[in-house]
C-alpha cells in the first residue's frame, strides 16, 4: 500500500470528524440556548396579561395614529 492511498483514506476521516464534532456542539449550544430562553418567559398569570394591556393601549392612546391618507386626484 502506497503513502498516498493512506492519505486517501484519512484526511476524508478526519474531516468527517471535525464536521461531527462541530455538529453536535452546535445542537447542544441549541439545546442549552432553548433551555435558558424558556426560564426566562414571564409567569403569564391574569394580572400580568391585565398589566399588559393596561400598558398598551396607555401607549396606543398617546401616539393617537390617525388615517393621514392623502386622496389621489384620480380618486375623488
Amino acid at each position: 500500500m502506497s503513502n498516498h492511498s493512506i492519505w486517501l483514506r484519512i484526511i476524508p476521516f478526519i474531516g468527517s470528524m471535525i464536521i461531527s464534532a462541530y455538529y453536535l456542539t452546535y445542537m447542544r449550544y441549541c439545546i442549552h440556548e432553548k433551555k435558558r430562553l424558556a426560564t426566562q418567559l414571564p409567569n403569564l398569570t391574569e394580572d400580568y396579561i391585565l398589566e399588559f394591556h393596561k400598558e398598551m393601549t396607555e401607549s396606543f392612546k398617546k401616539t393617537k395614529w390617525e388615517n393621514k391618507r392623502v386622496n389621489r386626484p384620480w380618486e375623488e
